[in-house]
């Protein structure tokens, strides 16, 4: 399991595409990009003509997005980066697993083969308490699990480590789980670098444009299959440029800076994490 020092270290390699208020964020111009004290890159956005839509809460003690419904199901974005969506998912028996389904997967995002899920409330004939890692490393006082006579029937769908093969989970599986588990408790994540670990109660979902690359000059494009068997691709600016990459969104300028490592600086090809101040 991963130490404090490491899982930091880790933190730096999260290209953060969620940056203050008062950095610029361009694109559709019917798209709210700021929340509060939050602002983030084309294509995501808070409001419905954004290309992908976060939902946002404007509290008193700052700003949070997440995915789905209301902030209550608690799949809260913890980072935006040029490939992926970063969740926190708190645990908690009460948050329900078809919702989270309809949250998870969409025609622009998914959860990777990285992610290992932990369900409750599940018939044990037919879905065994399979964890690696035991529920209660998971839980705390708040997570609403009950305990003694009346525990919750844990259970994991836990692809093999580290991943191979298919790229996303099965929307489909997922959704047959269903009948035999009716809550998702929470997440793990499997990361390989800077080395092999897993993150308790975090879940990835890659993220792309549908159709043909559409990036802006000075920008390289990643395609994909997206779990519908379509085409998707993103965008991100080369080295010594800055921006969200895309043809549509205020794709690429030169960097103000060309240290790679600089605290100073924000390039969009760079493994630093950094916040515009």
């Amino acid at each position: 399991m991963r130490t404090a020092a490491a899982a930091a270290a880790l933190l730096l390699l999260l290209l953060p595409w969620v940056l203050p208020a008062h950095a610029a964020a361009a694109g559709n111009g019917s798209c709210a990009r700021s929340c509060g004290g939050l602002t983030v890159r084309y294509p995501f956005g808070f409001s419905p003509g954004c290309e992908i839509r976060l939902g946002c809460d404007q509290a008193a003690n700052g700003a949070a997005a997440w995915l789905g419904a209301a902030r209550e199901m608690g799949l809260l974005v913890r980072n935006v980066t040029a490939r992926a969506l970063v969740l926190t998912l708190p645990p908690d028996c009460t948050r329900r697993l078809n919702a989270s389904v309809d949250a998870l997967f969409s025609g622009n995002y998914a959860p990777g083969t990285q992610n290992t899920l932990l369900v409750s409330s599940c018939n044990c004939a037919a879905r065994p308490g399979n964890c690696s890692v035991p529920p209660a490393s998971y839980l705390n006082g708040s997570s609403h699990c009950f305990h003694g006579a009346n525990a919750e029937n844990f259970g994991c769908v836990s692809p093999p480590l580290p991943p191979r093969g298919n790229r996303f989970l099965d929307e489909t599986e997922i959704r047959a789980l269903g009948s035999e588990c009716t809550g998702l408790v929470s997440a793990a994540s499997y990361w390989d670098a800077p080395a092999p670990a897993v993150l308790l109660g975090v879940m990835e979902l890659e993220w792309w444009m549908g159709g043909p690359c559409s990036c802006a000059p000075n920008a390289s494009c990643t395609r994909l299959t997206t779990p519908a068997a379509g085409q998707g691709f993103r965008c991100e600016c080369r080295e010594g440029f800055e921006g969200d990459g895309f043809a549509d969104g205020t794709g690429c300028r030169r960097g103000q800076c060309t240290a790679r490592y600089s605290i100073n600086c924000c390039l969009i090809s760079s493994p630093v994490s950094c916040v515009v101040g």
